[in-house]
C-alpha cells in the first residue's frame, strides 16, 4: 500500500517537479522542474535545484542549496543558502536569488549565453561569478553588491553594472571582455590586462593620442587610453576600449562582443559576413557603436546596447544617422535601401540563388529577442533591404517561413514560428508595400535544422540552436 508520502511523490512527478529525496529522514530534500512553458512553485527543503525545463516562471522556496539550470528562457527566484552555488548551463535565463542565513553571496558558474543574475537583500560581498566555463565562451549580466570578484573566462564577455565590483576584483580569462560601470572604479583598472596565457591570437595598443591602422583578422583587439583614431581590418573577433574619446573603424565578425568603458567614444562597425550584430556593452557617456556599410562610413545605424550605464545623449557634432543617432524608423530604412543597388542588397542580406529562386535567410536573433515574435527595432534594416529587393526582383510568389530551436515542446515551437513569420509578413505588407501574385507564409517549428541542436556528446550546442532560430524568404522565380 503507498503511504501518503509515497502518493504525494509520485504526483509531484507527474506534475514534472521530482524531489530529490530519499525515503529516510537524514537526508536533504531537492527539487527538479523538468517541464516547459509553466509557473512552478517548490520547496527545496534545504536541498539541490534542477532545471531542466525552459520558458518556466519559477519560484524555490525554503534555502536551496544549489541550484543548476539547464534549460534556457527560465525566469527564476530563488532563497538560497548563504554562500551557496548556481550553475547556468543554459541560455537566456534571468535568476534572482536572496541569501538566507547569512550576507555570504552565491558562487556562480555561467557555462551558458545571455543569462542574468541578481542578488537581492543588499551590498554584501562574496558574489563569484564565473564566465566562460569548459564548455565554451558566455556573456552574463551580474547585478551584485559591493565586494564581488569576477572571473570572465575564456572568451566571455560580461557587464557590471552599477556599484557590482567597488572594492571588488575583475580577472580576466584569455580572449575575455568585459566592461564595468557605475561606481565600480575599484575594478576597472584590471580590465584591460588578460589573465593567463592566450587562447588566442590579440592586439593590445596602450597610450593616449594613437593614431593605428592595423590588421585583426580572427583576433581581440584591447585599447587602453584616450583621443586615440583606429581603422582595424579583416575582421577582428572581439574590441574592448577603456578610454574617452576614442574613435575606432572596425571590421567585425558577425555576434562579436565589443565593450566600451569611458565618455565619449564611437566605434563605426562593418561587419565582415551578414549576420547578428555586435554584443555591445557600454559603460560612460556618449559612447556608441553604430553600423554602417563601409570603412570610413560615419552615417548608420545604432547598435542597441545589451547593457549600457551613463547617459544615452548622443555627443554634440557627433556623426549621425539623419537627424539624430538612433534606429532607423521603417520609412528610413527604406529610403535607404532604395539607395542600393540589387547586387548590394544581395550581399548585404546574404542572399544565394537556388533551382526554386532567391533565398533569403534572416537570423531569428536578429528580428526578434529570445522566446518573443514581436520585431525588435533594430530589425527595420534587414527588412527594408528584404523589401526594395522584392520590389525589384519581381517574384511570381514569395514564401516566407519561420524555424526556431529544439527547445520547447513542438507545438510551442511550431506556434512561436508561425507567429515570427507573420510577423515579418505583416511589415514587408504594411511598410514595404511589397506586391505578389502568391504568398505563402508559415511556420515549421524545429524542423528542417541546418545546425545541430545538441553536440555529439548530448551536451547543448547554444551555437547551433541560434543558427536555427530563422525566418527564411524565397523569392520564386
Amino acid at each position: 500500500m503507498l503511504t501518503a508520502r509515497h502518493r504525494f511523490l509520485a504526483l509531484c512527478s507527474i506534475a514534472g517537479i521530482v524531489l530529490l529525496a530519499s525515503l529516510g529522514p537524514a537526508h536533504a530534500q531537492g527539487v527538479t522542474v523538468s517541464q516547459s512553458t509553466a509557473s512552478v512553485s517548490a520547496d527545496c527543503a534545504g536541498g539541490d535545484a534542477v532545471i531542466q525545463g525552459s520558458r518556466n516562471s519559477i519560484t524555490l522556496h525554503n534555502s536551496c542549496r544549489s541550484v543548476t539550470v539547464n534549460g534556457s528562457g527560465n525566469s527564476i527566484t530563488v532563497d538560497l543558502q548563504a554562500g551557496g552555488s548556481i550553475t547556468l548551463n543554459g541560455a537566456g535565463n534571468t535568476l534572482s536569488y536572496r541569501p538566507v542565513g547569512g550576507p555570504q553571496g552565491a558562487s556562480v558558474a555561467d557555462n551558458g549565453n545571455g543569462n542574468t543574475i541578481a542578488r537581492q537583500g543588499g551590498a554584501q560581498p562574496g558574489t563569484t561569478t564565473i564566465i566562460g566555463g569548459t564548455s565554451g565562451p558566455g556573456s552574463l549580466t551580474v547585478h551584485g553588491g559591493n565586494g564581488d570578484t569576477v572571473q570572465i573566462g575564456p572568451g566571455g564577455t560580461t557587464a557590471i553594472p552599477g556599484a557590482g565590483t567597488t572594492g571588488g576584483v575583475v580577472q580576466i580569462g584569455p580572449g575575455g571582455m568585459a566592461a564595468a560601470a557605475g561606481a565600480a572604479a575599484g575594478a576597472a583598472a584590471t580590465l584591460a590586462a588578460p589573465a593567463g596565457p592566450a587562447t588566442g591570437p590579440q592586439l593590445v595598443f596602450s597610450g593616449d593620442g594613437q593614431n593605428r591602422d592595423a590588421a585583426c583578422a580572427g583576433e581581440r583587439v584591447y585599447v587602453t587610453g584616450d583621443n586615440g583614431h583606429f581603422t582595424l581590418r579583416g575582421g577582428c573577433a572581439g574590441l574592448a576600449i577603456q578610454g574617452d574619446r576614442n574613435t575606432a573603424q572596425v571590421e567585425l565578425a558577425p555576434g562579436a562582443p565589443i565593450a566600451i568603458t569611458g565618455d565619449n567614444s564611437v566605434v563605426y562597425v562593418v561587419l565582415t559576413t551578414p549576420g547578428a550584430d555586435p554584443t555591445l556593452i557600454v559603460s560612460g557617456s556618449n559612447s556608441h557603436a553604430i553600423r554602417v556599410n563601409h570603412l570610413g562610413e560615419v552615417s548608420g545605424v545604432e547598435i542597441p546596447a545589451a547593457v549600457r550605464q551613463g547617459s544615452l545623449a548622443p555627443q554634440a557634432g557627433a556623426p549621425v544617422a539623419g537627424a539624430a543617432i538612433g534606429v532607423l524608423t521603417p520609412q528610413a530604412a527604406l529610403a535607404t535601401a532604395r539607395g542600393e543597388t540589387v547586387v548590394q542588397l544581395q550581399r548585404n542580406l546574404g542572399a544565394v540563388q537556388t533551382p526554386q529562386g532567391t533565398q533569403v535567410r534572416l537570423p531569428g536573433d536578429v528580428l526578434f529577442d529570445f522566446d518573443k515574435d514581436t520585431l525588435r527595432p533594430d530589425s527595420q534594416r534587414s527588412l527594408a533591404e528584404l523589401s526594395v529587393l522584392i520590389a525589384r526582383d519581381h517574384p511570381r510568389g514569395l514564401q516566407i517561413v519561420g524555424y526556431t530551436d529544439s527547445f520547447g515542446t513542438p507545438q510551442y515551437n511550431l506556434d512561436l514560428s508561425d507567429r515570427r513569420a507573420r510577423n515579418v509578413e505583416r511589415w514587408l505588407l504594411d511598410y514595404g508595400r511589397v506586391q505578389t501574385a502568391a504568398l505563402d507564409v508559415r511556420g515549421r517549428g524545429a524542423s528542417n535544422p541546418i545546425a545541430p541542436n545538441v553536440l555529439t556528446d548530448g551536451g547543448d550546442n547554444p551555437a547551433g540552436r541560434q543558427a536555427n532560430r530563422r525566418v527564411e524568404v524565397l523569392l520564386e522565380q
